[in-house]
């Protein structure tokens, strides 16, 4: 179910005033969450994406809770160190630009400023 090309998208339906959440594998399937007769939980259902048929979104939330939860969710998965992507690449590149800015110290001052670990 879950591989490398499974996509996620927002989108935001004015005529229902929500934020819709995609889950899906381009050209194949999507997902949605249903509900199985023989289990209280619910469940994902997986769904054959048929040409010229209409996806249905994972999930739905009024626009007026939506931002509000999208973003408690986001500082959620943050604090159990599930970060965007962009922000690991972020992290990474001012690492390298804190030991770059480290190194020119070096060579101008002639010492470091910051203890190197061993």
């Amino acid at each position: 179910m879950l591989t490398e090309k499974n996509k996620i998208v927002f989108a935001t339906d004015i005529m229902s005033d929500a934020v819709e959440m995609y889950f899906y594998n381009p050209g194949e399937c999507y997902f949605t969450i249903g509900k199985d007769a023989e289990s209280p939980n619910p469940i994902i259902v997986t769904h054959n994406i048929d040409e010229g048929s209409k996806m249905e979104p994972f999930l739905r939330l009024h626009s007026f809770i939506a931002t509000d939860m999208l973003q408690k969710l986001a500082d959620a998965l943050y604090k159990i160190n599930i970060k965007p992507t962009a922000l690991k690449t972020t992290e990474n590149e001012m690492t390298l630009i804190k030991e770059h800015l480290e190194d020119m110290r070096q060579l101008v001052f002639g010492f470091s400023i910051i203890p190197k670990e061993k």
